[in-house]
């Protein structure tokens, strides 16, 4: 078995059934985890625990990539995913994998193609997560030139694919402290438990001079200037430094040695426009603003400068007339209100002089009203009750597998006690007889016929009655109902005693998607149920599967509480 070093999560591993968020991101790397990789979203979707788990992660030290789950008929998923990942701080150089899973429409190479060159231009390395059939469709020579990182899905492989960077070999059991289903994986080329390193600052220089070297190119790669966007049509004149002369938009790019170079051809054309431009008159110009002409002004000897205008008055302390005759007369009239309120003062403190204080009035809050009081009438008193006792006092009811009723055994100890007694009986009277064979020959009309023939009575009664109890000891085993293989009845709907039914598996645990895989197979099962009183528990042996698979459950009236697994986990040899 193989040893993880990376694991990839989504929102399926945030919460187990408690419904807490238990994955120790401290244990797993003390389990071998150097790296994780987490997912982002899905269509255009964002993971639900991805900001729980980047934050975990971190705190924990380790490497952390991500992966989005591609998903058929979602527009514009190539713009979302990258936004998505800015916002979310996937760094820069970090791997970001497509996920393509099933039986997805379209062709993939050329879906998977859209993502990762749009990724790359973003700043990211870039992967493909697939089964190891679905690679036949991609052409891996594209792999290598581009750089993309191979995360081969191959869980019943022993040894890892032959192509792969990374490979994800088991998804059914845990990790460490973590018990649940976890996907683990292995790091083969060993990219991504790595530190991410920061990108290299950008130093060339459109404008430098640089001498031609072996290696010197010109064709479509990624700039080295400060000038990015993805692939452009750059020059290299050494194969390190790579100019860019023609952006993705159709944009030309020139460095200063270019003007020099073109400006022979664009000479008399510049020379032709500045002497054009200096035969420009007033009406040439074209949205020139809105002028005055000197003669167009008045005479401002008719005016006064602002400095010659004397000083105003100060007003300050002044109020005009017509506010103060406001103010006297909204003065009168609050006189007139003032003396009102007096006169209603005056009557109200004598109508107060008999009413008490709040802070005199009990506290009533705790108490109820007569209205809120409920009836007793109908009640038990806690006496009356003294004989019965609580449903959590009842022991729950004993396992009866293996017996029979009561009324059954004495049934047949009954009969056998009968045939017992016959047999000896029988015994005593054959004890005074003798073997046929020692017998000497005798005419047969000497022999006793009254009592032989009471002799083969007593046999033949003795032989009916130990059909009988075998009969009746048989009609004691369990026998198997296998009239109805789907219907599922209620605890209350079974008769007390034991039964037995051949049942659908489907029909009784409709969804065992989330069990082990050897826990989802089987078809048909033996359904035991022992039932007695109100209470009832059932038991559901898968009879057409490998394991032997054990299922249990109890109900009580018309609810079936949740299966059980019982299931050994040690196979003998």
């Amino acid at each position: 078995m193989p040893s993880p070093n990376v694991v990839d999560l989504s929102e399926y591993q945030t919460k187990t059934a408690n419904g807490k968020m238990d994955i120790d991101f401290a244990d797993l790397k003390a389990n071998g985890i150097q790296a994780v990789i987490l997912r982002l979203g899905h269509g255009n979707t964002r993971d639900n625990g991805v900001e729980h788990f980047i934050g975990q992660a971190q705190r924990a030290g380790l490497v952390i990539h991500g992966y989005h789950f591609y998903e058929a008929g979602i527009n514009n998923q190539v713009e979302w995913s990258i936004q998505n990942a800015k916002e979310l701080g996937l760094a820069a150089n970090a791997y970001y994998f497509l996920d393509m899973e099933g039986k997805l429409p379209g062709n993939w190479p050329e879906i998977f193609r859209a993502f990762y060159r749009n990724w790359k231009m973003a700043g990211w390395n870039v992967g493909l997560y697939a089964s190891l059939s679905k690679y036949s469709q991609f052409d891996l020579n594209e792999f290598k030139t581009n750089e993309v990182y191979k995360w081969v899905a191959a869980w019943d492989a022993e040894h890892a694919p032959e192509i792969a960077d990374v490979w994800q070999y088991n998804c059914l059991t845990g990790l460490g402290k973590y018990s649940l289903k976890l996907d683990k994986d292995v790091d083969i080329t060993g990219k991504l438990i790595q530190k991410i390193e920061a990108p290299g600052k950008l130093e060339t220089d459109p404008d430098g001079q640089y001498k031609i070297k072996a290696g010197a190119f010109v064709g479509f790669d990624y700039s080295t200037t400060d000038i990015i966007g993805g692939k452009m049509l750059v020059s290299s004149p050494n194969g390190v430094d790579k100019i860019p002369k023609l952006g993705p938009d159709g944009s030309f790019f020139f460095n200063r040695e270019d003007a020099h170079r073109m400006l022979p051809y664009l000479k008399d054309f510049i020379t032709q426009q500045i002497q054009a431009a200096r035969l420009l008159t007033w009406d040439d110009i074209k949205g020139k603003p809105d002028v005055v002409l000197r003669s167009d002004l008045p005479d401002f000897n008719q005016f006064a400068l602002k400095k010659d205008l004397p000083a105003p008055v100060d007003l300050s302390g002044y109020a005009k007339t017509d506010t103060v005759e406001a103010v006297k007369a909204t003065a009168e009239s609050a006189l007139s209100n003032a003396e009102k309120a007096q006169s209603t003062a005056d009557a109200n403190s004598k109508a107060l002089s008999v009413k008490a204080n709040k802070s005199e009035i009990p506290d009533i809050s705790g108490l109820a009203k007569k209205s809120d009081i409920p009836s007793v009438a109908g009640l038990v008193k806690e006496a009356e009750l003294a004989d019965y006792a609580k449903r959590s006092d009842i022991p729950a009811p004993v396992d009866l597998s293996g017996y029979a009723k009561t009324d059954v055994v004495d049934a047949v100890k009954t009969v056998a006690d009968k045939a017992q007694a016959i047999a000896d009986t029988n015994s005593k009277l054959l004890e005074t007889k003798v073997d046929r064979k020692d017998l000497p020959t005798v005419p047969t009309d000497l022999v006793h016929s009254a009592e032989l023939d009471q002799v083969r009575i007593d046999v033949s009664q003795a032989q009916q009655d130990a059909a009988q109890a075998m009969a009746n000891a048989k009609s004691a085993k369990a026998t198997i109902d296998t009239s109805d293989e789907f219907t599922v009845k209620k605890p209350s709907e079974y008769s007390e005693g034991f039964s037995h039914e051949l049942k659908q598996v489907a029909a009784m645990i409709p969804d065992r998607s989330g069990l082990d895989k050897s826990a989802q197979a089987g078809s048909i099962a033996v359904l035991s149920t022992m039932s007695y009183g109100n209470y009832a528990r059932q038991t559901l042996k898968v009879l057409d599967s490998q394991r032997p698979m054990t299922f249990i459950r109890n109900g009580s009236g018309d609810t079936w509480y949740p299966w059980e697994t019982v299931t050994t986990t040690i196979t003998v040899d």
